[in-house]
């Protein structure tokens, strides 16, 4: 058996001062789940606009959203071991290339993390301690986020990997993975740092993955922060 421990208000904060947490960041990660938190139950799907179900016969996907952004809901065959499986996953509308982009930067021997608050996210408040950047690329035509125009211009350099996301899932969902160091001087010369970011030591977020708050995304930048990965040719959002 399996037991998954459920992490409750004050088990964040125990053993702060031991681990040499500095309190700048206890502070703000308190102030977040305290301005992010957000709820959510379980609603039909008839209710999720502009969620809505596909009834056509021949249809693809059965379930999709009205603009055709981000997901659709498929159901799928497969052959494995020389058996016909079925399944139900959710499939990303970019149907080559990348969905997403996921870039954590680093500013000296720091990183710079946001807390971001997810309706899946199984945290108090729904919160998470995420990277830089997180967004597929359906999202960034709604508007550019915290840093892009930093984060642009290592694209344009070559940032970022292919990096498979949740397979037993998501079907063929790929996002485009980075770490990128800049200079203290650039960092502290952008004009408004938003308050749901920080740059935060290895040790803090070290921390917050033993209490059970970092997102993948930002375990995997720091993977790539080890890795140095070069980019693969090919790939295109």
């Amino acid at each position: 058996m399996y037991i998954l421990r459920v992490y409750f208000p004050a088990d964040f904060y125990r053993n702060a001062e031991m681990k040499k947490i500095s309190a700048e960041f206890m502070e703000w990660w308190k102030r977040a789940v305290e301005s992010q938190s957000i709820t959510c139950k379980p609603i039909p799907i008839s209710a999720a606009s502009p969620w809505h179900l596909n009834t056509e016969s021949d249809a693809a996907s059965f379930v999709t959203r009205d603009d055709g952004l981000f997901y659709e809901g498929v159901a799928l065959e497969s052959i494995e071991n020389q058996k016909t499986v079925n399944r139900f996953m959710i499939w990303t509308t970019a149907r080559t290339g990348y969905h997403g982009l996921v870039v954590l930067l680093k500013v000296g021997d720091r990183f710079l993390v946001q807390a971001k608050a997810e309706a899946g996210n199984r945290s108090l408040g729904r919160v998470a301690l995420t990277c830089t950047l997180q967004s597929s690329f359906s999202g960034l035509k709604f508007g550019k986020p915290p840093f892009w125009d930093v984060i642009e211009k290592r694209i344009k350099m070559g940032l970022g990997a292919p990096v498979l996301q949740d397979p037993a899932m998501l079907y063929e969902k790929v996002n485009c993975v980075g770490c990128a160091e800049i200079l203290e001087a650039d960092f502290h010369g952008i004009d408004e740092i938003p308050e749901s970011f920080f740059l935060a030591s290895l040790d803090e977020i070290t921390y917050s993955v033993g209490k059970g708050v970092v997102s993948e995304h930002l375990l995997q930048t720091l993977g790539m922060s080890v890795l140095g990965t070069q980019p693969i040719q090919g790939y295109a959002a």
